[in-house]
């Protein structure tokens, strides 16, 4: 079992490195073809801090992959909501290299029905949430919908349902702060990312120290 938890955690890193090379590119230039930065030594020194992070992190924990797979899951919102605040986009390859690492953790971590269990609800909760988008005009974008899908589909809808709506509540709060201190209009657009990814720090924390 080992073996292949050392192989996911080596799978998880490489893509954690990608993940982050390519959110770092994107920071500095608005656009950059994802494959590109395979080819980028950079981007192979960062997978290997990762795996040396990852590595302590599962050893120090006793083998505990849930503590991976949540370390995961805060870089990756965090990664999103810079990029998300600088260039108003949500990547899909970053999503992608999110689920990618995330699927053998969760085939590690869970029995096969419950981690089945947790992918189609999963796609359920997106499939709703994406709905909803379109019936309100797209007022939440796509990417912040493909997002809270895969977030579902690795972390479960419970948790993400609770993100989304904490999102909501302090995105609605920074609304009203804009409009009364700021004088902005209603027509003003802001990132969602970002408010989700303080959802998501408050949600862990709170279950850190609860």
């Amino acid at each position: 079992m080992w073996i292949l938890e050392m192989l996911s955690l080596l799978a998880l890193s490489l893509l954690e490195g990608a993940k982050t090379a390519y959110g770092l590119r994107l920071l500095r230039e608005p656009v950059f073809p994802f494959l590109e930065i395979w080819q980028d030594r950079q981007m192979y020194v960062q997978a290997l801090v990762w795996a040396a992070v990852f590595g302590l992190s599962w050893v120090l924990s006793g083998g505990n992959i849930g503590l991976i797979r949540t370390e995961d899951l805060a870089v990756t919102y965090g990664l999103l909501a810079a990029v998300d605040r600088k260039r108003r986009i949500v990547p899909d390859w970053m999503l992608a290299c999110y689920l990618a690492g995330q699927l053998p953790l969760g085939a590690l971590s869970m029995t096969p029905q419950v981690l089945l269990g947790t992918l189609l609800s999963g796609g359920i909760f997106g499939a709703v949430l994406w709905a909803l988008s379109r019936f309100s005009g797209e007022k939440m974008g796509q990417g912040d919908v493909k997002l809270l899908c895969v977030t579902a589909m690795t972390a479960g809808w419970t948790y993400t349902f609770q993100v989304f709506a904490l999102g909501l509540a302090l995105s609605f709060l920074y609304g009203v702060y804009l409009l009364l201190v700021q004088r902005r209009n209603m027509r003003t657009e802001i990132p969602f990312v970002p408010f989700l990814a303080a959802a998501s720090g408050i949600l862990l924390a709170a279950a850190v120290f609860t």
